[in-house]
């Protein structure tokens, strides 16, 4: 689209060059060409034609029309009862007035079929250049025949214009506005600040615009072909019909402006701009289609227009801002009276767009908004035109679910929107906003939410604090409550319903009052199961169990049930090259670790337990026992979490776990070995020592106190050496 606009700019400026040369060829005229001018005192009784004859008249024999240029008085209403027929070129000034066209019998600007300029030959044709043809500031009743015709002359016209005019045509005998068809051609047609209307239609193919084949622009010497349409109000041309018959259509150097125009019932509906160029989208022409009102049988048809460019192969963009909606007027008889003022509410008025006479001074709706707790609207204007469409911003806190909003008039009366039709959502770029169609009446938005519930998850994830639990993700358009979570050691959680504060943590050290508010599987410890949906229950001291992977926890509106997907990351292998051991029975219990000796030979890491008739719980580490937060999660292995009962004589993976013991529960004496990629091995028998003390060291074996035997089961105290038995265990004192 940017070549195009800068090739139409380009042609501007050739065009300008252009009608500068054509100015030129023109002033070499045939001899005794004569202009005419007419002043408004020239003319008697708002005759124009009769003013005109009487020029003509006063012509000497050898002497022939040149150029025309007639000035009219505004307080003075005028009649053309005959063509202005010129070879030249011809300017009407109408300064405001009024021309009575409706007795005419032929077109209103008629070229001579002698011209007043000396011909140029291009190529095989005899081509006659005139610079201009204007009429501006006037407006034209009753016209019943083309308002400028070529005669069949072959006449390259610099500019053919109409501005700040009312052009109004009796459409009976359907004819072209701008007609070419016999030959020749304009550089430039501008249609500026001016209403063209028919009553009724001239409904034929080409009412706006004829050419005939082989004479366009290019073929008679000219460098570009634009037909401009700015700041004005087409009504009911070529109603049905092609707007234009470009028989030289798609050239280069042709171009299209349509810009802040109303265009209505003109043309084939939807398609006035592709029949610009005879009827369909066509890229070598340059386009800038901007910022109209398209209607067509009192509905809008600017998608249609858009549709029908894309249908030829153009894209979107090349119609811009089209002005959505019915085009509202003052007067409802605009099609017989031709008066267009437009409705001061009306879209089209507050953007300024068609013929400026019919604009007048805006007078909006206001758009008000009452906001509630967790939501702020706020309207991209507060003054609205009919039929305008109105964004509005807005925010919406965490924790609130939009609702629609009530919509009511200044009496509070409600407004009745219809959802996607009136009133909606709309991302508009990258931000969703809402919007309306602005009815003819203030309205009040009035916002509405939903206050969601929360949802906690408690555990490993944020330190089973309870002031700062982590709140689940509300899935708007499920209602359920999601949260991810990757743990990389077994994982516990539970859920609740309320966010506790300080004060109430500090009040509840038992946790009873906050378990009222807890949700879990059942009481304690319960594995989740994958896939599943699970019940929940509320006010149990439970917990869930995760072992390590990634997954995907979602927990139904009511918070009765929850689903946990995803999948277990298999253990990430381990070797270590020291182990050590804690727990009942050891040399330092639980408040130590004891590193145990490697076998060589077995290459395995080796210890014997002695169980008696208590429990024996053993857990390892692949670090010395620092404290309980370093040593959990971090340095700690068994068999899994919680008290995982010892297999005799099978291997078990050791895993890394938060709280995991191996347990012993029968009497005896057992060898525990573990390699070290941690598969660990238990067998009954052994020699039950595990240890040997040097005397006087820190860790010595009678250091705490408890009783310390010999084979013999004498108690010995400190300074004895050899085995001894504490505990029921064997131990080496050297």
């Amino acid at each position: 689209m940017k070549k195009k606009l800068l090739s139409f700019f380009a042609l501007t400026v050739i065009g300008v060059l252009a009608f500068a040369a054509t100015q030129a060829t023109q002033a070499s005229r045939r001899a005794g060409a004569v202009d005419i001018t007419i002043a408004a005192a020239d003319i008697t009784d708002g005759d124009i034609t009769a003013a005109l004859t009487a020029k003509i008249g006063a012509l000497a024999a050898d002497e022939t029309v040149g150029n025309i240029t007639i000035t009219l008085d505004k307080a003075v209403a005028y009649k053309v009862t005959a063509p202005i027929e010129g070879g030249g070129s011809i300017a009407i000034n109408g300064s405001g007035a009024t021309i009575d066209a409706s007795a005419l019998t032929a077109p209103f600007i008629l070229m001579s079929k002698t011209p007043a300029v000396a011909g140029t030959t291009v190529g095989t044709n005899e081509v006659y250049n005139v610079a201009e043809v204007s009429v501006k500031d006037v407006e034209i009743t009753g016209l019943p025949y083309q308002l400028f015709f070529a005669n069949g002359v072959r006449y390259l016209v610099g500019k053919l214009s109409v501005d700040n005019s009312v052009i109004g045509i009796n459409g009976t005998n359907k004819k072209t506005i701008f007609d070419f068809a016999g030959r020749g051609c304009a550089e430039e047609i501008s249609v500026n600040n001016s209403t063209i209307w028919a009553n009724p239609s001239n409904a034929q193919n080409g009412g706006l615009y004829s050419s005939q084949s082989g004479d366009w622009a290019g073929d008679l010497g000219g460098t570009k072909q634009i037909l401009s349409i700015t700041n004005s109000t087409i009504y009911n041309i070529a109603n049905g019909k092609t707007i234009c018959t470009q028989r030289q259509n798609s050239k280069p150097g042709m171009g299209f402006v349509v810009k802040n125009s109303i265009i209505l019932d003109s043309g084939k509906s939807g398609q006035f701009v592709v029949g610009l160029d005879g009827g369909s989208y066509k890229s070598a022409p340059t386009w800038d289609i901007d910022k109209n009102a398209f209607n067509f049988g009192g509905a809008d048809v600017s998608a249609a227009e858009s549709a029908k460019v894309v249908e030829g192969g153009g894209t979107a963009d090349i119609i811009k801002n089209s002005i959505a909606g019915v085009v509202a007027f003052a007067n409802t008889d605009y099609a017989t009276t031709g008066n267009f003022t437009l409705g001061a509410s009306s879209l089209q008025n507050k953007l300024q767009i068609g013929d400026p006479r019919w604009q007048v001074e805006f007078v909006g709706f206001d758009v008000k908004v009452v906001n509630t707790e967790g939501l702020t609207i706020t309207p991209e204007v507060t003054k609205a035109a009919v039929g305008e469409k109105v964004y509005c911003t807005y925010v919406l806190a965490e924790d609130y679910k939009l609702e629609r909003p009530d919509f009511v008039d200044d009496d509070n009366n409600p407004i009745e929107f219809v959802d996607g039709t009136t009133c909606g959502l709309e991302e508009v770029g990258g931000v969703e906003k809402m919007w309306i169609i602005m009815p003819a009446k203030n309205v009040t938005i009035k916002a509405k939410v939903t206050a969601m519930p929360k949802f906690y998850i408690i555990g490993d994830m944020n330190g089973w604090d309870r002031t700062a639990m982590t709140k689940m993700t509300r899935n708007e358009e499920t209602g359920r409550y999601e949260y991810e979570y990757a743990p990389t050691t077994t994982a516990y959680f539970a859920f609740a319903d309320k966010q506790f504060t300080e004060e109430e943590a500090a009040a509840d050290p038992n946790w009873e009052t906050f378990n009222t508010t807890r949700y879990s599987l059942g009481e304690g410890n319960v594995d989740a199961t994958l896939g599943e949906i699970k019940s929940l229950v509320k006010g149990v001291n439970g917990t869930i169990v995760l072992q390590p992977g990634t997954y995907k926890i979602v927990v139904e509106p009511d918070f009765n049930a929850v689903t946990i997907t995803g999948e277990v990351t298999p253990p990430t292998p381990v070797t270590v090259d020291k182990l050590y051991i804690m727990g009942t029975g050891t040399p330092k219990g639980w408040v130590g670790t004891t590193e145990l000796t490697f076998n060589e030979t077995a290459q395995a890491f080796e210890y014997e337990a002695t169980v008696t008739t208590e429990e024996t719980y053993l857990t390892f580490g692949d670090a010395e026992f620092t404290s309980w937060d370093d040593f959990n999660g971090k340095h700690r292995y068994a068999p899994g979490e919680g008290n995982t009962e010892a297999v005799l004589d099978a291997e078990v993976q050791l895993v890394l776990v938060n709280d995991g013991n191996v347990l012993l529960k029968t009497p005896g004496t057992y060898k525990i070995s573990v390699t070290k990629d941690l598969k660990m091995t238990i067998t009954t028998g052994g020699t039950g020592i595990n240890g040997i003390y040097v005397d006087g060291e820190a860790a010595d074996i009678f250091s705490d106190g408890k009783p310390v035997y010999n084979l013999s089961g004498q108690r010995v105290f400190k300074g004895y050496k050899g085995i001894v038995i504490k505990n029921g265990k064997k131990v080496v004192i050297k």
